[in-house]
């Protein structure tokens, strides 16, 4: 994602963006039960993980 689309949704333009109710950054343990513990709390999340998989130090 380009720096401009980044400051385009800081900026609150959210045509065509998906919204979530959280955002979890980072897929280790405890990343990964977050997301879990948010989803079956019935909330929309969308998880980022800069590596190319999942597991955390």
């Amino acid at each position: 994602m380009g720096e401009a689309t980044v400051a385009a949704k800081a900026a609150g333009a959210t045509e065509g963006a998906n919204t979530f109710d959280a955002v979890v950054i980072g897929a280790g343990v405890a990343g990964l039960y977050q997301v879990y513990r948010l989803r079956e709390m019935g909330m929309s999340v969308q998880g980022f993980e800069a590596g190319s998989g999942v597991g955390g130090t």
